[in-house]
């Protein structure tokens, strides 16, 4: 799971988000941002992505087995299991549910 201060847009763009965060709710973790230009970021029109690296690609078709993680720098892992948002790279997606939160 991820959260991300910053609104995706619907073009192409990379966005500086000091308070993104990825967790995963199995491992009860936190993983905060290190503060890299590419918080939030879509390389291309089919995909959302969180990291620099991409430690967290959920595509369009997020059904399909596609979608990935990987622990790169962008995000601070200490003391984390490899794949601990989900357990695994690749990885399928049933329910995809994005908020946008107004303050």
């Amino acid at each position: 799971m991820a959260y991300a201060n910053e609104i995706f847009d619907n073009k192409l763009f990379n966005k500086k988000d000091i308070n993104s965060f990825l967790f995963s709710l199995d491992n009860k973790k936190i993983m905060k941002s290190k503060h890299t230009n590419y918080g939030i970021w879509k390389q291309s029109l089919d995909s959302i992505d969180f990291g620099n690296g991409t430690d967290l690609r959920i595509f369009h078709d997020f059904s399909s087995d596609k979608n990935y993680t990987s622990q790169s720098s962008g995000y601070e892992y200490s003391n984390c299991p490899s794949f601990v948002l989900n357990g695994e790279r690749s990885f399928s997606v049933d329910i995809l549910e994005i908020f946008q939160i107004y303050f």
